[in-house]
């Protein structure tokens, strides 16, 4: 059975950076999944996430110089699975939340991104 916009998972995409978010909706929807956003900053994203919703999260650890754990709280608080999407391995911030989340490591590829949204699927069930 072929899935329809409205039965597909829906993942928040949260980057600042406007070539790697327009990929990463891209990839998204390759994969299957249906994107919301892409939010560029902080403000964005918390005004997309109350006005769409999402099932999961891609998360950009930094939006603009700001520190995104505003947005991985309120995911938090929502019971939504996130990852944080960076180019360091290791969290550059102090805060337990962000240190402690899944991180994928940019540049993705389609096999990593998918393998951790499986993961994070089963995370919400």
């Amino acid at each position: 059975m072929e899935q329809t916009q409205e039965n597909r998972t829906r993942v928040l995409v949260v980057d600042d950076q406007y070539l790697i978010a327009m990929d990463l909706v891209c990839m998204l929807e390759q994969l299957g999944y249906s994107p919301v956003g892409p939010a560029a900053s902080v403000a964005e994203a918390l005004a997309t996430l109350a006005r769409d919703g999402a099932d999961l999260a891609l998360l950009d650890e930094t939006l603009a110089g700001e520190s995104a754990l505003p947005v991985a709280v309120r995911l938090q608080e929502q019971g939504i699975p996130f990852v944080v999407v960076s180019g360091h391995v290791r969290s550059i911030s102090g805060n337990p939340l962000l240190q402690a989340a899944r991180r994928l490591e940019k540049p993705l590829t389609n096999k990593r991104l998918a393998e951790t949204l499986m993961l994070l699927r089963d995370l919400r069930k």
